[in-house]
């Protein structure tokens, strides 16, 4: 068993850190979501600017996207499987992605 991880192993730390960068991702924009819920009239209205600054912690998803990305790099350079390197590429791209775009809207 510990064979087949070795070979593979710069693609599981990819995926892993990449999956961890959703999550917390996941974790802001339910604050954020939570945070709109909890206001009422013109509060509401000026909301955006209230996430664009005070929620500044999703720029840093991109920077986990990057590392992955790195690291998928680095896999794809020890010929690791590519199944394995195509999902960890694909996850750091949604990684670095997901930030740019307000999912909590979509529940309102």
């Amino acid at each position: 068993m510990s064979i087949q991880v070795k070979n593979k192993r710069f693609s599981w730390i990819a995926i892993s850190i990449s999956v961890i960068g959703v999550l917390v991702y996941a974790f802001v924009e339910r604050q954020i979501y939570l945070d709109y819920q909890s206001l009422e009239g013109e509060k509401r209205a000026f909301y955006g600017l209230h996430e664009l600054f005070g929620f500044a912690q999703k720029i840093y998803i991109v920077f986990i996207g990057l590392l992955c990305l790195f690291v998928t790099w680095m896999a794809k350079y020890k010929k690791e499987e590519r199944k394995y390197v195509v999902i960890a590429f694909i996850l750091s791209l949604v990684c670095m992605i997901f930030p740019f775009i307000p999912i909590w809207k979509i529940f309102v």
